[in-house]
């Protein structure tokens, strides 16, 4: 696979564009071996000059070796209209693109790297696919909340919905589909993409999290667990939560200190005005070299690159701690007054 060209899909609509440039520049500026570079973005109304923009980003930043190619895939949203709504704020019908990824690639592809459009990449995508199983139809990362099928999410609803009726084990292991490597071989032989697509057409009203829940209930055992490192989510920023998904402490400060892959999920991304999670540091340090950076950064961004993401985490951790013990504190403090009133 050495001398073949890595293959790289993503999926934007023009509001995602930016974070989009983001991520590509993070990819090619990570890049160390002379193979081929050939990104395929399927696109739904991204304008012309938004497109250039996007290009000149990307290519500006590519090391001469990489030989870096981008094409345009237009992607008709109406087709995805019978699938499960996204309208969240933070997800389109773009996340569906991923199901197309057959009709995205051409013939001659055989692995394919997706990514979302909010992921950072310091690692080497090359190594990516050096990792990836070459005979599982997907290689993925476990989900950083969700630790199986059978997890309920916020509102108790198992992950997989009805992995019962599928006969899916409940311990089955729950992936995040925010970074994939695509077997294409198995992926066009089995016709995956319109497995989950009828999957999801099916029971739109009930599944959980959109393109995420299809994938697992329809490869729940068919992919093959990467290296957290790869797909570095916001659970990684709670001890509590990411050591135990991880395994052990040790894990977790591995994930934490040499991700190769951040993935900033969930609704606050770190380009909204007033952001202040940790990691969102190494989103500015590529933002800075597109097209697309505003020219300024807030004092939290310039604190978390002057004392390292850990110690700004350690403090973001903190003050959640202290504002947590303030609130029990007053209230105790409320409650007693208030008994004395009484008495």
């Amino acid at each position: 696979m050495s001398d073949r060209p890595i293959d790289i899909i993503c999926a934007t609509d023009a509001r995602y564009a930016m974070p989009l440039a983001v991520a590509l520049t993070s990819a090619v500026c990570n890049l160390r071996k002379s193979n081929a570079v050939r990104i395929f973005i399927a696109e739904d109304g991204v304008p012309m000059d938004i497109r250039r923009k996007v290009e000149r980003s990307v290519l500006a930043n590519a090391p001469p070796r990489a030989h870096v190619q981008l094409q345009w895939k237009t992607i008709e949203t109406a087709r995805l209209e019978d699938l499960p709504c996204t309208c969240n704020g933070h997800v389109s019908n773009q996340a569906y693109a991923r199901l197309l990824a057959a009709e995205i690639v051409p013939s001659d592809c055989d692995f394919a790297i997706y990514l979302d459009c909010d992921v950072i990449c310091l690692g080497d995508l090359w190594d990516l696919v050096d990792e990836a199983d070459k005979h599982s139809a997907v290689s993925a990362v476990p989900d950083g909340w969700g630790a199986c099928v059978s997890w309920p999410d916020s509102s108790g609803v198992p992950m997989v919905f009805n992995y019962r009726e599928l006969g899916i084990p409940a311990e089955a292991c729950y992936f995040n589909s925010g970074v994939l490597v695509l077997n294409m071989k198995v992926w066009r032989e089995q016709n995956l993409g319109g497995q989950v697509i009828e999957y999801l057409q099916r029971f739109r009203d009930n599944v959980v999290l959109w393109d995420q829940g299809g994938l697992n209930a329809v490869l729940h055992d068919s992919w093959f667990a990467l290296d957290l490192r790869w797909n570095q989510m916001a659970s990684v920023l709670y001890p509590n939560i990411a050591a135990w998904r991880a395994g052990d402490a040790q894990k977790w400060r591995s994930q934490f200190d040499r991700p190769f892959i951040i993935h900033y999920e969930g609704a606050s991304k770190p380009w909204h005005v007033g952001a202040r999670m940790p990691r969102m540091s190494h989103f500015f340090t590529y933002w800075k070299k597109t097209e697309f950076y505003p020219g300024r950064a807030s004092w939290f961004v310039h604190l978390e690159w002057l004392i390292g993401s850990r110690m700004y985490n350690y403090i973001w951790n903190w003050r959640f701690l202290l504002g947590g013990l303030t609130k029990r504190y007053l209230k105790s403090e409320n409650a007693q007054a208030g008994i004395q009133k009484q008495g």
